[in-house]
């Protein structure tokens, strides 16, 4: 009698890891207001070399930040979020 072995391969195991990065902190619109703002706006944003903006809508701030306003320069190299964190403080005041 014949014999037959036969020989069979486990299969193969594949293993994926993901790994996603864990977001960036969203940017402190209290630090950006001091090193962007209060030099002209004071630190209560009543004013200082320039008008007072308290009680500026978040919506007022945001443009302004972003096209300037009168004699307020814009300022392009600030992110949206930059910009949101910002008006936000603004609007705290």
């Amino acid at each position: 009698p014949e014999t037959t072995t036969t020989t069979t391969a486990a299969p193969e195991t594949t293993t994926t890891t993901t790994t996603t990065a864990a977001p960036a902190p969203a940017p402190d619109g209290a630090v950006l207001y001091a090193s962007n703002c209060a030099s002209c706006h004071g630190a209560d944003g009543g004013g200082r070399s320039s008008i007072g903006i308290q009680g500026f809508s978040t919506a007022r701030t945001e443009a302004a930040t972003v096209n300037g306003l009168a004699r307020m320069p814009a300022f392009p190299d600030l992110s949206a979020q930059e910009v949101s964190a910002i008006a936000n403080h603004v609007n705290g005041l």
